[in-house]
């Protein structure tokens, strides 16, 4: 999230879908708040929620402690746990 070019935080994107499905509902709907140019890093992917934060973890250059890991599934959060 950026205010007057000053980082706040990073904010990344980890969704099971596909990635041009997720792109067109950033850009087909404005009404939305978080927009597409608040997200540092897209991994949207069929892949495991592990998989894809460690990714996120190299990608953005940080540690898992440095993480909030929010999801609608518990079966997903279960998965994150054991990270």
């Amino acid at each position: 999230m950026k205010i007057n070019n000053i980082y706040l935080f990073r904010m990344a994107m980890s969704s099971r879908n596909d990635l041009s499905d997720v792109m067109t509902m950033f850009r087909e709907h404005n009404e939305m708040v978080l927009k597409e140019e608040h997200i540092s890093c897209f991994q949207v992917n069929w892949e495991n929620k592990p998989d894809i934060i460690k990714r996120i973890v190299e990608i953005l250059n940080i540690g898992l402690d440095s993480m909030v890991f929010v999801d609608d599934s518990p079966v997903e959060v279960e998965s994150v746990k054991c990270m």
